[in-house]
C-alpha cells in the first residue's frame, strides 16, 4: 500500500479472487508518522497537526495520481468522495491531537484512536479506487465488526462477539460485493477504538479469515513469501515453500517481521492454509503455511532480534523459603506471553523477554521477592524448525561455527526452536556465519 502503483496491482490481484474479503493496511510508514504526531501533539500542537497534514497531503496525492491513470468512471464524482473522506478524517485527526494538546499526555484511547486513523484512510479510499475500476468494492467500518477488549496498544480480540458481526460480510460476498476493511483496529463494547498492535492488519485478516470460515487467507506484501532470513540483511537468504502453523509462529515470535506474532493462531485453529505472497510477482509460489509441512535436516530459518530484554532471576538459594519461589514462578507464568525464552541454571532462571516496557515490569515485581539483573547488551538468534533434533548435537555444530560462545542456549522440544544469545555487537556477524553454514 505505498503509491497508486501499488493500489492497482492489489486491485487486479482482487479482480481475479473468487470471492474476496480485503483486509487494508494503512499507507507506508503512516502509522509510525502518526505515532510520532500524537507523541509530538502533547507539547507542540502546530507541529502535530503539520504532521497530520502532511498524511492527508499524501493521501490526495495517491487517489488524484490512481483516479487519472486507472478510472473508467466520471473521476469528478470519485474524486470528490475521496476528498470528502480525507477531510473528515483530518477533522477526525485534528480532534484527538487537540486532546492529546489539552491533557499535556498521550493517553491510550487517544493514542489508538490517532494510530487507527491511516486504516480508517487507506480502506475507504482504496474502496472508492475499486469502484472506480469497475469493481464492486465496499468499504465496512471496522469498529463494527472487530470487536476486542479495553487493553488499548493490543487489545485481546472477542471471537464470540467477532463471530456475531460477520454476517453483514457473508451477506455482502454472497451479494458478489468485495468488502474492504480496515486492518489492525476494532473497537471496545462502547464502541471506542482500539488497536490489536503495531503492524496488525495481517493478525485482523486472520481474525476474520477464521469468523467466516475462509478457504484461505493470503497476506500480499512486497516479498516473495517468507524467507530463511531477513533479506535485507541477508542478500542471499532464499524463500521458503511450505511452513508449518507452528513454524511460522515461531518466526514472527522470535523477531521476523514479514508476519504479526499473533496473526497464525486464529488460522490454525481451524486449520485455514495462509498463503504470502508478494503482489509484485502474484505468480510466484510464495509461502504456504499449514498443518504439516516439510521436514528439515537442521532447521527451516534463521531470525533475529537485537538488543533483546533478558533477566537473570535469583532462584536458587537457600535464603529464599520455597513459597516464595512459587510467587516467582506464578509471576513469570503472568509474562509468559511477553517471554521468548526460559532457562533455569544452577543458582538463576534466565528469562528472555520481547519488548523492554514488558522486562522492566517483570523485573519490578520480582524484585520484590528475590535478587534480579538484567542482563545488557545482549542479542537473539532463533533457528526455527530445530524438530527432533538433539541439544547437545546442535550446540555442538553452533559453537563451531560461530565466532564466540553463546552466553545462552535452549532447544525447546515443543516449539522446535533453538534460541542462542550472544553479544550485540557479535549478532550480525554470528547471523550470517550461521546462515552461509545452514543454507548456502
Amino acid at each position: 500500500m505505498v503509491d497508486a502503483k501499488s493500489w492497482r496491482r492489489v486491485l487486479d490481484i482482487i479482480a481475479d479472487s473468487k470471492k474476496p474479503v480485503v483486509i487494508v493496511s494503512a499507507t507506508d510508514r503512516t502509522t509510525r508518522h502518526l505515532a510520532k504526531a500524537a507523541q509530538t501533539a502533547a507539547t507542540d500542537l502546530n507541529a502535530a497537526l503539520k504532521m497530520g497534514d502532511d498524511i492527508m497531503v499524501r493521501h490526495k496525492k495517491i487517489v488524484r495520481r490512481f483516479l487519472a491513470e486507472n478510472s473508467i468512471q466520471k473521476q469528478n464524482k470519485r474524486e470528490g468522495c475521496c476528498l470528502k473522506w480525507i477531510q473528515q478524517c483530518t477533522d477526525y485527526l485534528s480532534n484527538h491531537l487537540k486532546k492529546i494538546n489539552a491533557e499535556a499526555a498521550v493517553s491510550p484511547q487517544n493514542n489508538d484512536a490517532v494510530l487507527s486513523t491511516g486504516e480508517q484512510l487507506s480502506a475507504r479510499l482504496f474502496a472508492l479506487c475499486g469502484q472506480a475500476m469497475g469493481l464492486k468494492t465496499e468499504w465496512l467500518e471496522a469498529r463494527n465488526i472487530m470487536k476486542t477488549d479495553r487493553s488499548f496498544g493490543s487489545a485481546r480480540p472477542n471471537m464470540h462477539k467477532i463471530e456475531q458481526q460477520v454476517d453483514i460480510i457473508k451477506e455482502k460476498s454472497e451479494s458478489d460485493v468485495i468488502p474492504v476493511i480496515g486492518g489492525f483496529y476494532g473497537s471496545d463494547d462502547s464502541g471506542q477504538i482500539t488497536t490489536l498492535g503495531f503492524e496488525g492488519s495481517d493478525y485482523s485478516a486472520s481474525l476474520i479469515g477464521n469468523a467466516i470460515d475462509a478457504e484461505a487467507i493470503e497476506i500480499w506484501t512486497d516479498v516473495s513469501g517468507v524467507y530463511s532470513c531477513d533479506p535485507q540483511v541477508i542478500p542471499q537468504a532464499k524463500p521458503i515453500g511450505h511452513l508449518s502453523f507452528n513454524d511460522a509462529a515461531q518466526l514472527a515470535n522470535h523477531g521476523a517481521k514479514i508476519l504479526h506474532p499473533k496473526a497464525i493462531q486464529p488460522a490454525a485453529s481451524k486449520k485455514i492454509p495462509v498463503l504470502v505472497k508478494n503482489i509484485f510477482h502474484p505468480k510466484h509460489n510464495g509461502t504456504a503455511i499449514s498443518a504439516a509441512a516439510d521436514k528439515a535436516d537442521f532447521c527451516k530459518a534463521l531470525t533475529f532480534i537485537k538488543n533483546i530484554s533478558v533477566l537473570k532471576i535469583n532462584t536458587v538459594n537457600k535464603n529464599i523459603r520455597d513459597h516464595r519461589l512459587i510467587e516467582v514462578f506464578a509471576i513469570l507464568d503472568k509474562y509468559a506471553t511477553s517471554t521468548i525464552a526460559l532457562k533455569t541454571e544452577k543458582e538463576h532462571t534466565v528469562v528472555v523477554l520481547k519488548n523492554a516496557k514488558r522486562a522492566k515490569q517483570l523485573r519490578h515485581k520480582l524484585s520484590e521477592i528475590t535478587a534480579v539483573r538484567e542482563v545488557a547488551n545482549q542479542g537473539l538468534i532463533g533457528l526455527i524448525g530445530c524438530a527432533g533434533s538433539n541439544e547437545m548435537d546442535i550446540t555442538a555444530q553452533v559453537k563451531k561455527i560461530l565466532p564466540q560462545k553463546p552466553k545462552l542456549s535452549i532447544l525447546n522440544d515443543k516449539t522446535c526452536v533453538l534460541t542462542l544469545l550472544v553479544d550485540d555487537n557479535k549478532l550480525n556477524e554470528a547471523v550470517k556465519k550461521l546462515h552461509h553454514f545452514l543454507f548456502e
